[in-house]
């Protein structure tokens, strides 16, 4: 039985048919989840998500998609290494899906068999606790989709159909900068990093925000370029066929491609990447700041150019490919201090 909720969707994305879920769940006043749960062609399945995450390879090729307000990544290939022990985190790892999980975020999961313009999709639909989506997981051949369909009746929830709640989302607090006395202490922090990973505690040490904290590094450690260094990155990167990693994270899970880039298409405001194997969108308007960043590894400096919104959420975050072990290549540097200041307004 449809409701009325999904009649207004089928008559929105009629109108619009590009439009991302997201934001026809924006125009129509609700959440994905929502959406997703009024769809008559899905199922809701029990919160087992580590046990659905260690199924999902015996699906062979599919396509995933992670996306935030901003960007979107999506990548096919097949789940290989699904790595989940007893705590909140996770990953996927493999040559073409690779993700980080943070379970903690999620809380709804769908099964959605649905008729699309391009024929049947089976799909697996993952969602925080506001109805936001935090990863979705297409069947890419016949004999995936019948594996997700005996994944999804191993794991269907007690009221498949029941009425779903989500919270409302709270409003987002502002990120404290440091105060006066902690900049030199947390300069010296970040200049005796031995990992990239060790950022991420030195943030919670000193209890600051991302963008505040590059904004305090000092200019050896960061420093803020223009805003369109997106195109210019990817434009270079597709010409010279320096492979590079892209990372695009929602809420619970972060999404990594590896490799070169070769089709970069600004379209409609967005900029993208439609690779074979490989997408990428990200909404150029929404890029409030932009900054190149420098940390200290036992393998020497590694770059980063790192893209945030007006309200300092991260939208994507982008390096040189490089494994454990290997020194960042000097062309990958190079673009990155080319890169020019932003404009002075």
């Amino acid at each position: 039985m449809t409701t009325a909720l999904f009649d207004r969707f089928v008559a929105l994305k009629s109108e619009t048919p590009h439009l991302f879920a997201r934001d026809a769940a924006a125009r129509l006043g609700c959440s994905e989840a929502e959406i997703v749960a009024a769809m008559p062609s899905s199922l809701r399945l029990a919160p087992r998500f580590a046990e659905i995450f260690r199924g999902l390879p015996q699906l062979g090729e599919v396509k995933t998609i992670t996306r935030n307000e901003h960007a979107v990544i999506e990548k096919w290939g097949a789940f290989e290494s699904v790595e989940i022990g007893a705590g909140p985190l996770g990953q996927v790892v493999g040559d073409e899906i690779d993700l980080r999980l943070f379970l903690r975020q999620f809380r709804h999961v769908f099964f959605v068999d649905e008729e699309t313009a391009r024929g049947r999709r089976e799909s697996l639909q993952l969602f925080d606790e506001h109805g936001d989506s935090i990863h979705k997981i297409y069947a890419e051949t016949a004999d995936g989709a019948r594996a997700m369909r005996l994944l999804a009746a191993e794991h269907l929830a007690e009221q498949p159909g029941g009425a779903l709640v989500v919270s409302p989302r709270p409003p987002r607090a502002s990120a404290e900068g440091l105060a006066a006395g902690d900049v030199e202490p947390f300069r010296r922090a970040w200049d005796g990093m031995t990992n990239t990973h060790d950022f991420f505690g030195i943030l919670r040490r000193f209890m600051v925000g991302r963008v505040q904290a590059l904004e305090a590094a000092g200019p050896s450690r960061a420093v803020e370029v223009e805003r369109g260094a997106l195109a210019t990155i990817l434009g270079w990167a597709a010409e010279s066929q320096a492979p590079i990693m892209v990372f695009v994270g929602s809420r619970g899970v972060l999404q990594i491609h590896t490799g070169p880039v070769r089709a970069v298409r600004p379209q409609q405001g967005w900029i993208n990447v439609l690779d074979r194997r490989f997408n990428l969108h990200v909404k150029e308007s929404a890029v409030a700041r932009a900054f190149v960043v420098r940390k200290p590894t036992d393998d020497g400096v590694v770059s980063s150019l790192e893209l945030f919104d007006e309200r300092d959420e991260t939208i994507a975050l982008l390096f040189s490919k490089r494994k454990p072990g290997q020194i960042e290549g000097e062309p990958w540097r190079a673009i990155l201090a080319s890169l020019p200041a932003p404009e002075v307004s």
